[in-house]
């Protein structure tokens, strides 16, 4: 058995860091793998676990893969193609269509298409559109969240039962040794932030909120972890909040663990979401948890509340009242820690194998 997985490249997000992921733990049930890549590039290329095979289509963009992918796809015959992202998953089925292999495709969408056709570029845009003509050709249609299903169904005329939520394997397994984080010089608490510095994470009302909170608490900090085109604009508006001093963008950090273990609270402020893998990654260390009531995902894995604090997506005040009280709360750890293990590897790992068909 050899399954396909086809996406831009290895960059630092968090399709790629599950695909890693899935296919470690695919590769333990004797599975084997391949990553079909635009571009063999990006931050998580020297973590593809040893027996991934990785399969260079040297695509400049994704149009440019469709032909390269049908060539893959007769030359080497996987028994099953799983794509992922919105262009991506139109050039599989196509690709998929044209290829004499007749490989089932199954597609993955990780985020809403109806904050993408907004926010996104052309090519993201126009995804929900061919999707209604498309995504009946598809062998399986998979979404990372119930509300990105809903989302979906209601975008593009599909059936929501047609639809099969997986959620992603999101859950470190890192709870007890986690190492020191390389903190900056004179940070001792903080609060943490972890993902690229674009607009969907929202990172001004974060910065906004701590700056509220660090007006009553001399000895926090705020760490973020990513890296993203918004950068100077953030160092700027953190140098008008006056907080320049107490905030730190530490750049990409390929295993956060040790300063999720270490942070005071974690928090997503993000305008919108697929899944929120990261907020998983946070429990699995038992680290409280603030996030945004975004659509969709977090609402999901915090059990509309029970597992930490959401607040109103753009409310800056909420997001102050929220940090402070979770610094001020005490944690049950064990129960955060359990909850993340519901994410667990080999759980998602056997729903997705039911969805492919695959019989283990």
């Amino acid at each position: 058995m050899r399954i396909a997985f086809h996406f831009p490249r290895l960059a630092s997000g968090g399709v790629e860091k599950m695909r890693i992921v899935l296919a470690t733990e695919l590769l333990s049930r004797g599975i084997q793998v391949d990553f079909v890549l635009c571009q063999a590039s990006g931050e998580y290329l020297d973590q593809v676990p040893a027996g991934v095979r990785v399969i260079d289509l040297k695509a400049s963009r994704t149009l440019n893969s469709v032909f390269p992918l049908v060539r893959y796809l007769n030359r080497e015959r996987p028994d099953r193609l799983v794509s992922s992202l919105g262009p991506q998953n139109i050039v599989a089925i196509v690709a998929s269509r044209l290829s004499r292999a007749k490989t089932p495709v199954y597609v993955t969408q990780h985020n809403a298409l109806s904050r993408q056709a907004s926010n996104e570029t052309m090519a993201q845009r126009v995804v929900p559109i061919l999707y209604r003509w498309l995504l009946p050709r598809a062998d399986g249609v998979i979404a990372v969240s119930r509300g990105i299903a809903i989302d979906m169904a209601a975008r593009c005329a599909v059936p929501l039962e047609r639809i099969q939520v997986v959620y992603n394997p999101a859950y470190s397994g890192v709870s007890a040794e986690t190492g020191e984080p390389s903190l900056p010089e004179g940070v001792t608490r903080y609060v943490l932030a972890i993902g690229r510095l674009v607009e969907q994470k929202a990172y001004p009302d974060l910065l906004a909120a701590f700056a509220t909170v660090a007006r009553e608490d001399a000895g926090l900090d705020l760490l973020v972890l990513g890296n993203g085109p918004l950068l100077a604009d953030l160092e700027e508006l953190a140098r008008e909040l006056g907080i320049e001093r107490r905030v730190h963008f530490l750049g990409f950090v390929k295993n956060p663990a040790a300063y999720l273990a270490g942070c005071s609270v974690f928090v997503l402020s993000s305008r919108y979401e697929g899944f929120g893998n990261v907020i998983v990654e946070a429990l699995s260390v038992g680290a409280k948890v603030v996030s945004t009531r975004c659509d969709f995902g977090p609402d999901e894995i915090l059990a509309d509340g029970k597992y930490g604090v959401l607040v109103p997506v753009g409310d800056q005040s909420a997001l102050a009242v929220a940090m402070r009280d979770a610094l001020d709360s005490d944690a049950d750890r064990a129960s955060l820690i359990a909850r993340a293990k519901e994410f667990s590897p080999g759980t998602v790992t056997a729903n997705y194998l039911r969805v492919l068909g695959c019989g283990q």
